[in-house]
């Protein structure tokens, strides 16, 4: 079991010192806090969420093109080695020998 023990106006349970403490910035954050900076802070939070998905929605899509361009330079390779357009090959590994 916990002991607890008194010291002025504040209870401290052994064990939980960093709940406690953790618990106490919180609620001293929170109290220290005015309701502007609580707007602003909503704000903030609102166009950073924004901003994040549009970067997803921007990742998705690079990544789409990405697919498409190598996609393209691999049949583009494929056809050159298919019709021995005046190249030859020095590497086995860019080939697709190895």
């Amino acid at each position: 079991m916990l002991s607890r023990v008194q010291r002025g106006h504040t209870l401290i349970v052994r064990g939980n010192a960093p709940y406690i403490q953790g618990l106490r910035d919180a609620v001293m954050t929170r109290l220290l806090t005015t309701p502007v900076e609580n707007v602003e802070w909503s704000r903030y939070l609102r166009e950073v969420s924004e901003k994040e998905k549009y970067n997803s929605a921007v990742v998705v899509k690079l990544t789409g093109e990405l697919e498409t361009a190598e996609q393209l330079k691999d049949d583009d390779v494929s056809i050159l080695l298919i019709y021995n357009v005046g190249y030859t090959c020095r590497s086995p590994v860019h080939c697709g020998v190895a």
